[in-house]
């Protein structure tokens, strides 16, 4: 079945309305939204040689960017979507962090490396 653009945007508002937004979550919860075939998790094949966006929000504040982070992954707005593995919304007792995981890290010197700095990672790319 091919989506039209309206058909994904319905679709999308469709997922958003039936999931908990971030705000509604509990304290430690990881909320993850991965493409098809892909984990969570640096082991998987595609995530191995990746990095990822993040940027912190205050808590209870990052409601409307999930959305439109959703939201521009399932419409396929951004510029490179094909380097996109998926997202993650961390919600923590004092900030909430939305990170875009990346199949590529390819600028090794302006990167990190993302799983240890795990917990230190600032509004940044990091692989």
């Amino acid at each position: 079945m091919i989506l039209t653009c309206a058909h994904k945007f319905f679709f999308a508002f469709s997922i958003y309305n039936n999931i908990r937004h971030p705000s509604k979550l509990a304290l430690g919860t990881d909320f993850h939204c991965f493409k098809y075939k892909i984990e969570p998790k640096w082991e998987d094949p595609v995530c191995a040689n990746g990095g990822k966006w993040t940027v912190t929000f205050p808590k209870g504040k990052s409601d409307t960017s999930w959305l439109y982070t959703l939201l521009g992954m399932i419409g396929e707005q951004f510029d490179h979507g094909d380097e996109i593995c998926g997202a993650v919304v961390n919600v923590r007792n004092r900030q909430d962090k939305i990170s875009i995981w990346t199949k590529n890290a390819i600028n090794e010197a302006a990167q990190e490396d993302a799983m240890r700095q795990e917990r230190s990672a600032k509004n940044k790319y990091v692989a």
